[in-house]
């Protein structure tokens, strides 16, 4: 079970929005969905586009590879193997200072999707929804949102479920990290999105606009 605040943070994020968002690309086949460290490569297609040393001039390598081999005609698949990922032992800051890296490095890798992305989460689609149906056919938005925002949680629920496969250790805290896990996503986002520098493992990086970093020193 998740140790403190910030794993719980982790696991919420993880086991809902993180893994919903994937599988719905590898289901749809859309773009590349290769991420992280749970990937195997034929070699050969590896050296295809340049080999593994040609991404070291980015932070995402892994998600320039799967791009590079996704344009030039390979697709993936995935097992139905779990590969865990332990939670976050760090604390709240140490949470929203990876969630910004991560998102400030979408920006110059997927950049489309990056800049789409606040429509993919809960609140803004909940309140969306909700101005929409009280526009259109004069519906109240308070308890509209209400119910966008529990059958939304249902179905991380579901998530979560199937990726745990079982119930949360405390339900209380895990609500509460949910909910602050939703919560955080706007506004981590908008303070990724006006920033081009990232700090990994001590060292701090710029971005270029074609998504390679350059070390500061």
């Amino acid at each position: 079970a998740p140790a403190t605040f910030a794993a719980m943070l982790d696991n919420a994020f993880l086991t809902t929005n993180h893994c919903r968002m994937y599988l719905a690309i590898n289901a749809f086949g859309i773009a590349s969905c290769l991420m992280g460290k749970s990937n195997l490569y034929y070699k050969s297609a590896l050296d295809n586009v340049g080999g593994l040393a040609s991404f070291g001039q980015y932070l995402a390598e892994d998600n320039m590879i799967g791009q590079a081999l996704w344009h030039s005609g390979w697709g993936h698949t995935m097992t139905g193997d779990l590969a865990c990922q332990p939670a976050d032992t760090g604390g709240f800051a140490e949470y929203c200072s990876r969630r910004i890296r991560w998102v400030r490095t979408r920006k110059y890798n997927v950049t489309a999707a990056t800049l789409y992305e606040p429509l993919t989460e809960s609140i803004m689609l909940g309140l969306l929804t909700s101005w929409a149906l009280q526009h259109l056919y004069g519906y109240h938005m308070l308890p509209t949102f209400t119910t966008f925002m529990l059958c939304w949680f249902g179905m991380d629920m579901l998530f979560y479920y199937r990726i745990n496969r079982g119930s949360p250790p405390s339900w209380p805290w895990f609500v509460l990290s949910w909910l602050c896990r939703e919560a955080l996503a706007l506004p981590l986002w908008i303070v990724a999105i006006i920033g081009d520098t990232v700090v990994w493992r001590g060292q701090r990086f710029r971005f270029h606009l074609n998504g390679t970093v350059d070390v500061l020193k």
